[in-house]
């Protein structure tokens, strides 16, 4: 049920979204962060502005057909830390953060594919 709104939500969006997809994938992921700092930086709700947000960019991630990501408890002070120098404007570090964190969870689910394939020609 969660999975046909979440994938209805991506589909309004396609025009306000139309400018970003013709950007390359680096560029779009670049371009996903600086607007959902911005969006957490005007803070419009009184409580839960980031976790809401990332939820967010976990969205327009999944438009590209690229994995969510979370932010794991050891590493929450460094992504506030970033966080809070792009909300200056530099966002350099918040975009690299991302990167890493996208190519973590590629690995991730790559490592639980494998184990279910294993799992299945194991008859498990």
């Amino acid at each position: 049920m969660m999975l046909k709104y979440f994938n209805g939500f991506i589909t309004s969006t396609n025009p306000l979204m139309a400018q970003l997809d013709e950007k390359n994938v680096f560029e779009y992921i670049e371009e996903c962060i600086i607007i959902i700092t911005n969006l957490i930086k005007a803070q419009p709700f009184t409580d839960g502005n980031k976790r809401t947000f990332r939820a967010l960019l976990n969205l327009m991630l999944k438009r590209k057909n690229l994995p969510p990501v979370t932010i794991q408890a050891d590493k929450k002070d460094k992504y506030k830390e970033l966080l809070l120098e792009a909300m200056k404007g530099n966002y350099e570090g918040l975009v690299s953060f991302y990167f890493y964190e996208i190519c973590n969870s590629i690995v991730d689910l790559d490592i639980q594919y494998k184990n279910l394939d294993q799992d299945h020609k194991l008859g498990k």
